[in-house]
């Protein structure tokens, strides 16, 4: 007998037997095990683009670059590299 996709169901089995489809994947289950994962994402992901902005909205006004110089301090001084990581640097 034939499936609805025109292999046989031995076939589509044997051809298929250890790949998961993606429309196997539940969120729900996901969710569950790892309840933190989506708040930590979307957090993280926030603060990124919350910094940029902030750099945008200071820049563009005053007609500077927003990938030129680097960031700096009121003194003109160069900021280091990880004071730019939103949230981490104030942990450091």
């Amino acid at each position: 007998m034939l499936a609805h996709d025109g292999f046989s169901r031995e076939r589509h089995v044997s051809l298929f037997s250890g790949i998961v489809p993606m429309s196997t994947f539940d969120y729900a289950d996901f969710n569950a095990a790892f309840p933190w994962f989506f708040p930590t994402v979307i957090t993280v992901l926030g603060a990124m683009i919350g910094s940029f902005l902030n750099v945008v909205i200071y820049r563009v006004p005053a007609e500077k670059s927003i990938i030129t110089p680097g960031s700096q301090c009121a003194c003109g001084a160069p900021i280091k590299w990880h004071d730019n990581l939103p949230m981490l640097s104030w942990f450091l």
